[in-house]
């Protein structure tokens, strides 16, 4: 899957809630007709499961804070926050390497001290053609250990960056991250906020 997955709290079908003792369930379908997402809660405890055609996540927040449930919880935090918490849990790193973008990040940042004036015209001149030469001989499809330690074979490059790891070169996102973080966590924060509004409404009646 990509993060290209457009944004799907747009395109809801139907939303369906149960009660099994403490654990609450909310299912979702999405207009398409394939996708759909399905959430076990337990608002005490502040466990949270989640089922979905864009992939399968669970976390348990044992202090949420004073008054909070899980639901409450989770509608007031930061995505980003709730995303690496739940993608941690069952995934190790949130980011991949590709090769391709690692050449366009390492011209860019040529650039950049070309710009700020760290690097001299001949000395930009100088790593820009190294950086295309080195391009031209690994290929775009190198792992990143293999990038790296081939940038550190370069006699110009590895003169100018003897310590290319630190710049994180062709690091992005993991799609499926990305749609966690961008869509489905802001899908579920307005679904839960519609049930605690619900249920405000009903107390005050």
């Amino acid at each position: 899957m990509t993060a290209a997955v457009g944004p799907i709290s747009r395109n809801i079908a139907s939303v369906d809630s149960a009660v099994l003792s403490t654990i609450q369930m909310l299912s979702i379908r999405l207009n398409n007709g394939w996708d759909w997402v399905k959430v076990s809660f337990d608002d005490p405890k502040g466990l949270i499961q989640i089922e979905s055609s864009f992939g399968s996540y669970s976390f348990i927040w044992s202090a949420m804070g004073d008054g909070h449930t899980l639901r409450t919880f989770f509608v007031k935090t930061d995505k980003h926050y709730l995303a690496e918490k739940l993608w941690h849990n069952s995934h190790r790193e949130t980011e991949a390497f590709v090769c391709s973008e690692a050449f366009v990040d390492l011209k860019k940042r040529i650039f950049k001290e070309r710009r700020d004036g760290s690097l001299l015209d001949w000395e930009a001149r100088d790593l820009y053609d190294a950086a295309v030469e080195f391009q031209d001989d690994l290929g775009s499809d190198a792992s990143y250990e293999r990038f790296i330690t081939a940038m550190g074979e370069s006699e110009v490059l590895n003169k100018w960056d003897s310590e290319p790891w630190h710049c994180h070169y062709g690091m992005r996102p993991i799609g499926r991250f990305v749609c966690l973080r961008d869509e489905l966590i802001p899908l579920i924060q307005s679904e839960f906020k519609k049930t605690l509004d619900a249920e405000a409404v009903c107390r005050a009646n």
